[in-house]
């Protein structure tokens, strides 16, 4: 036995492996959304049946999906231009996954208001030395 003070010795973790990893539609999604390629409004999905749950062995692997891409979405901070959705379509037992790029509108200078020029702004450099009368 051994006392010990100070952070504790990390915990031995399971050799578990991400079988969404290996499929391949669900890595195009993906890079669509780390490469940044979706213009404002459009969107990407794949869908999923049967036949993948079971070369998954996932019970629903739409879900997982969905629930990976929210987890990215979230840990690269782009919740407000992201979205994921999952749905199941008009066949029975496939689903889609979709993600949509829908940015905040920005907002734009009314007309009225004129710039002031940047030389007006600031002054760059020393101040000029003007001659005084005494």
């Amino acid at each position: 036995m051994k006392f010990g003070m100070g952070p504790a010795p990390s915990r031995k973790r399971k050799n578990v492996t991400n079988e969404l990893d290996k499929h391949t539609e669900y890595q195009q999604l993906k890079a669509v959304l780390l490469n940044g390629r979706l213009r404002p409004h459009e969107m990407a999905y794949i869908t999923m049946g049967p036949d993948d749950a079971k070369i998954l062995g996932y019970k629903w692997p739409w879900r997982a999906a969905t629930d990976q891409l929210r987890r990215l979405i979230k840990q690269m901070r782009l919740e407000k231009d992201y979205r994921v959705v999952k749905y199941e379509t008009y066949s029975a037992g496939t689903w889609c996954v979709r993600l949509s790029y829908e940015p905040p509108p920005v907002k734009t200078a009314t007309s009225g208001a004129q710039e002031v020029p940047a030389a007006a702004r600031s002054q760059r450099g020393r101040p000029r030395k003007i001659a005084s009368v005494a």
